[in-house]
C-alpha cells in the first residue's frame, strides 16, 4: 500500500489539486523561451493529468474538474481525450452511488 492509498477521496483530491496548483504557478511565471519554459509545462500538464485521475469526491470537486479539462482543451477546439472523459464518467458513477442515485 502507497501512501496515498491511505488517504480518503477529499484528501487524495487536495493533495492533487495543491500539487496541480503549484506546478501550474510555476509554469505561469516563466517567460515564453526561457530555459526550463518546457519542463515547467510539461511538469504543469503531468499535475494536470494526475488530478484528472484523481477521483472527485464532490459535485463541486468534478465540476471545477470539468472546467479545468474544457480549458485545457481549449473549450472544444481540440477534441478531449477519452480517457479524461472516463474519469469524468468514473466521477459520476462514483458521486451517484454516495447520493444512492
Amino acid at each position: 500500500m502507497t501512501a496515498d492509498s491511505a488517504l480518503t477521496p477529499a484528501e487524495a483530491w487536495v493533495a492533487a489539486y495543491v500539487h496541480y496548483a503549484e506546478m501550474h504557478a510555476k509554469s505561469d511565471v516563466m517567460p515564453p523561451g526561457e530555459d526550463g519554459e518546457d519542463e515547467a509545462v510539461e511538469r504543469c500538464a503531468a499535475a494536470m493529468d494526475a488530478l484528472f485521475e484523481t477521483r472527485a469526491p464532490s459535485a463541486q470537486a468534478m465540476i471545477h474538474k470539468f472546467a479545468l479539462l474544457c480549458e485545457r482543451y481549449d473549450r472544444g477546439s481540440m477534441p478531449i481525450p477519452e480517457w479524461a472523459l472516463e474519469e469524468i464518467a468514473e466521477d459520476m458513477r462514483y458521486l451517484s452511488a454516495r447520493l444512492g442515485a
